[in-house]
């Protein structure tokens, strides 16, 4: 298994706006196709609690902004989806050939993405297709994986929401249907991603308590 980091310089995004305006920082923990040419990002922002509510204003109205589910979860950290008619440079370009374990945006503004392939040309692929759309695209990493290392930013951030969300909770203040629902995954693929972050999380525990 080989990683891939790219940095993607994506204009009229958003994401990249409030970066820059606010000085944000965003984590889009999963990305789904909306629409004909858009996508929905399930995100976290934290940003000077001063400035989220005009954050959030800018946000629902960006002309490419179709809808806003937003929750402001404590001072300076909000939570939710967002979801866009037309995204170029966006999550689903990734295609069936890689896993995209991580996206994110730096101080510039550009979206950095991690992804996890079998092949090299899977990479040159997408670098491909997303210059033909004019834009910037630095690799910025290519090395082999320990495959036995990973439990992926995905699979973490989920697990830190639904602990967040009460999941774990007794009785639980949310349901595996609910958050399904928000991450907008299967009930069957959401049960299998917390038993593995589970499983990894005792591994490591464990394993340090015993060395």
């Amino acid at each position: 298994m080989l990683e891939a980091i790219l940095a993607v310089d994506t204009p009229n995004d958003w994401k990249k706006e409030a970066i820059q305006k606010y000085h944000a920082k965003i984590s889009v923990l999963d990305c789904l196709p909306h629409a004909k040419k858009g996508n929905k990002d399930l995100v976290k922002i934290e940003v000077d609690p001063k400035h989220m509510q005009m954050l959030l204003d800018d946000v629902k109205r960006n002309p490419s902004v179709d809808d806003v589910d937003l929750t402001a979860i404590e001072d300076g950290v909000i939570k939710g989806a967002v979801s866009t008619v037309d995204c170029v440079a966006c999550c689903s370009m990734v295609g069936d050939e890689a896993f995209l374990i991580d996206s994110r945006l730096n101080e510039d503004g550009k979206t950095i993405w991690t992804l996890l392939v079998t092949e090299k040309e899977s990479v040159r692929k997408l670098i491909r297709e997303l210059e033909g759309h004019r834009y910037h695209v630095e690799l910025q990493k290519l090395s082999s994986i320990d495959n036995q290392e990973l439990m992926t930013s995905r699979q973490e951030d989920i697990l830190r929401i639904a602990f967040e969300r009460g999941y774990f909770d007794y009785p639980k203040r949310i349901s595996l249907r609910d958050l399904a629902s928000m991450f907008g995954i299967s009930i069957s693929t959401l049960s299998e991603m917390l038993r593995k972050g589970q499983r990894k999380i005792m591994e490591e525990y464990f394993g340090e308590d015993g060395a």
